[in-house]
């Protein structure tokens, strides 16, 4: 309450009703914030660290030990299932659990970006897929390859393989660790694939018949979790669960061993690091966004009181409204000025002012910068992968030195490229069976087991390393000289079809004398004939 008086002078007391207004306003601020403080304090929950120092309350709701720290053999903990420890999942919760952070982190940067050029170095523009014989010196019967070939061909049109089923199915690797594909059997020895969800493949709740274990959704023997014979499937909840026989499905796991049922997602290495890097670039954006807002900051000079300063930020003032403060037992507001700045205006300092710049953003943003790259560079180790593809920063990339054929990042796409052939293989094979089937291989009277030995399907990745083409070139050209290289070969290697090339013109393939001196180890008689032969074809 101010008390009133009779002024003898009305200027001194207007300044001093000033200063008492001010003054009761700044008690009034410090208790609001005083309550504010105690509300927190009481609120808040202090976790006692091992270490004695406390850096993120919160960090308990994130702490997981089963993405990080191993179940000892012996303990309450620890199961046996399906012929191995389980430190990795001991239930479908925990499954899912390990898929959804794949999930996440895999559609955010900069887990987003490591699944596209898995994807994009591993698959490229496609697989080409061929029918072929499978043993030179035993030919299959006449029209047999050519047949499978327009059953391969026909699958990977009508269900959109090329480009993108099999691009989808590479990312749910990562992401997930594993896929589902169902292949229907259609009419005219067509077959329709169809992707089932991994949360969809469940155990019911029913106990299994005797000599099978049903664990994560998966028929197995119960002696045998590599014998497996089918899939329980719940396409939608509540509704009763089908059995889908293995024949139908192929399944892809990865990340673990052949005695674990499901696979795991490859971010579960590397979850925490590339969470502690988004959470730091997030928390240094934010704080150089907030400091670059900050214009100058004005100092006082010492001995200047409230009602000066009021008086000198009211002189520039070109708008002001009451901010309301954050009270639950009364209302209170906070005067807030705000001066609009054309640009080229010259301040004029008053005295008693003075302006200092403001911080435009953290000094120490590097070193914080520095630290997100030093945990992307650790998630991207767990494909060895070089750091300009994790980080985005390729002012220390090479590309000519990351991307040659010894680099660590090369050999594991290529031997990825090598097991994701062997799964498309697995699942052409099977198309081929429904194609068999439904009749369409009848006239050739062979079994399946006996077209799978007669042709052989051969899966041709894209190439992943960058070579110097022209000493490639004139490596094989040396090769063809001693006679080590066939022109057909090296047609192949240059990516020439050698029969269309010589339709066009191109030069047939002709002996030197280093082949004749390679035929000295043959039989006299064998010489000969290969002398004549030459002859009569020419040579240089």
């Amino acid at each position: 309450m101010i008390a009133q008086s009779q002024p003898r002078n009305g200027k001194a007391n207007l300044n001093e009703l000033r200063q008492q207004r001010e003054s009761a306003r700044l008690r009034l601020e410090i208790s609001q914030i005083e309550r504010l403080a105690h509300a927190e304090e009481m609120s808040s929950r202090v976790v006692q660290e091992a270490w004695g120092a406390v850096i993120d309350p919160l960090e308990y709701i994130h702490d997981d030990p089963r993405f990080g720290t191993p179940r000892f053999v012996g303990s309450e903990y620890a199961e046996i299932r399906d012929g191995r420890q389980g430190i990795l999942y001991d239930s479908e919760q925990e499954l899912a659990e390990i898929r959804s952070i794949g999930r996440v982190l895999g559609n955010i940067t900069p887990g987003r970006g490591i699944v596209r050029n898995l994807v994009n170095y591993t698959i490229g523009t496609g697989f080409v897929y061929t029918a072929q014989p499978r043993d030179a010196r035993q030919e299959p019967p006449a029209g047999l390859c050519e047949l499978v070939q327009k059953v391969i061909d026909r699958f990977l049109d009508d269900n959109h393989w090329v480009n993108d089923l099999d691009r989808e199915l590479r990312a749910r690797e990562e992401e997930d660790g594993e896929w589902f594909l169902a292949l229907y059997a259609s009419q005219g020895g067509h077959t329709v694939a169809r992707i089932i969800e991994p949360e969809q493949i469940t155990e019911p709740n029913s106990q299994p018949v005797k000599g099978e274990s049903w664990t994560f959704g998966v028929i197995t023997a119960a002696e045998d979790v590599q014998d497996v014979r089918g899939y329980w499937v719940q396409w939608a909840a509540g509704e009763p669960l089908e059995v889908l026989d293995a024949e139908m499905v192929v399944h892809v796991k990865h990340n673990v061993s052949r005695n674990l049922k499901r696979g795991v997602s490859s971010f579960r290495a590397v979850w925490q690091e590339l969470l502690e890097a988004r959470k730091l670039r997030r928390n240094t954006a934010k704080g150089a966004s907030v400091q670059a807002a900050i214009a100058w900051i004005e100092e006082m000079a010492e001995g200047v009181t409230q009602s000066q300063a009021e008086s000198l930020r009211s002189a520039n003032t070109t708008m002001r409204f009451e901010q309301p403060l954050p009270s639950s037992a009364y209302t209170a507001s906070r005067m807030r000025h705000f001066q609009h700045i054309l640009p080229g205006t010259r301040l004029q300092v008053e005295a008693g002012r003075k302006f200092h710049p403001g911080p435009l953003g953290s000094e120490r943003a590097p070193n914080f910068l520095a630290v997100v790259q030093a945990c992307e560079r650790v998630a991207g180790s767990a494909w060895s992968m070089p750091e300009y593809m994790v980080t985005g920063d390729a002012s220390n990339a090479n590309y000519s030195s990351t991307m040659v054929a010894e680099s660590p990042f090369v050999k594991h796409c290529e031997v990825e490229q090598e097991r994701v052939a062997t799964d498309h293989k697995r699942v052409l094979w099977a198309v081929i069976r429904n194609a068999y089937r439904a009749g369409l291989f009848y006239q050739f009277g062979l079994t399946f087991r006996e077209i799978k030995r007669c042709v052989e399907i051969a899966v041709d990745p894209p190439r992943v390393a960058t070579r110097d083409e022209l000493a490639a070139t004139q490596r094989r050209q040396i090769l063809k000289q001693e006679g080590v290289l066939s022109t057909e070969t090296w047609a192949n290697l240059e990516e020439l079809d050698y029969a269309e090339e010589q339709e066009r013109g191109a030069k047939k393939e002709t002996a030197s004398f280093s082949q004749l001196q390679n035929s000295f180890s043959m039989t006299q008689e064998a010489r000969c004939e290969q002398a004549a032969r030459m002859l009569w074809e020419g040579y240089p």
